[in-house]
């Protein structure tokens, strides 16, 4: 006898299996958009916290495209919603690419165009890439 394991339970075991903290879909989505909205607002703290606020996106990304939920029919609501904070995400980056000299993903690719004192200060000293100060 087969036991049918919900989606919930094989999505967290998915993120466990990456090595990360198991979560559920709504709490990765959930993280994903409040840092969204962190941005929106003008992302004020610097820029090693942005980069690690960053992982909850890889995160998403190497979970939904991983083979332990490949033809699940879940993830098509999973894909929109993260496509909706993805767009929202894209319009909040500038166009300056940051200089890395491996290809990133493209949510990593480019810094928001507006932050805070400290990110705009970290994003000039470290890439030499110009993010205009949040009003706030």
């Amino acid at each position: 006898m087969t036991e049918h394991v919900g989606f919930a339970d094989r999505f967290r075991a998915a993120v466990a299996a990456t090595g990360a903290r198991p979560r559920l879909p709504g709490e990765l989505l959930g993280q994903w958009a409040q840092f969204v909205e962190f941005c929106e607002e003008g992302y004020d703290d610097n820029l090693d916290e942005y980069n690690n606020d960053l992982t909850v996106r890889d995160l998403i990304e190497r979970v939904l495209n991983g083979p332990a939920l490949a033809g699940i029919p879940e993830l098509g609501w999973m894909w929109a919603e993260v496509t909706e904070a993805d767009e929202r995400f894209r319009a909040l980056l500038g166009s300056e690419p940051l200089p890395f000299e491996v290809p990133r993903p493209w949510w990593r690719a480019r810094l928001p165009r507006y932050a805070g004192a400290e990110m705009v200060a970290d994003a000039r000293r470290r890439y030499g890439v110009r993010v205009e100060l949040s009003d706030e």
